[in-house]
């Protein structure tokens, strides 16, 4: 129960900092995770038809460093809006995963034609990590994207 400015009491729920946050900042923060989220994967595609020696260290050290900012983002979205997950976000999230088991087939395919010219054991950790993390936050982030369209409403 709370007590509103007026003196008056209620029996709705407080929102909680999580709802607030992603009503005001949902679209934004879904935006920013997956622009980082393209730049982290560029990297191990790049480390991994580049000679090392070619590559700056500081190349390493920033990968290392986006990848951390990329879990930190994807545990908070997820965190806050996973009270809002809902039957219909589940069942799109489905959707996206069923359409996402396409890519070991396409890493099959560039296996074959590409072969030694890929440095597979920099490329495919570095892959898997970001693929299942993208994956994990798939309601979250359909969650964050449709919240302020939902409270508008």
């Amino acid at each position: 129960m709370k007590i509103d400015p007026t003196g008056q009491t209620s029996n709705k729920p407080e929102a909680s900092y999580g709802a607030d946050f992603v009503e005001r900042h949902g679209r934004s923060l879904v935006t920013g995770g997956l622009g980082l989220f393209v730049v982290s994967v560029a990297l191990p595609i790049i480390a991994s038809l580049y000679p090392a020696e070619l590559l700056p260290q500081w190349v390493g050290i920033f990968d290392v460093g986006l990848a951390l900012m990329l879990v930190v983002m994807g545990v908070l979205i997820d965190a806050a809006t996973r009270a809002k997950v809902d039957n219909a976000v589940v069942q799109v999230g489905y959707r996206i995963y069923r359409n996402a088991a396409v890519l070991p087939l396409v890493l099959l395919v560039v296996f074959f034609l590409a072969g030694e010219a890929i440095k597979w054991n920099v490329l495919l950790p570095g892959l898997a990590w970001r693929t299942w993390l993208i994956l994990y936050a798939v309601p979250a982030l359909l969650v964050a994207w449709r919240y302020p369209r939902a409270q508008a409403g």
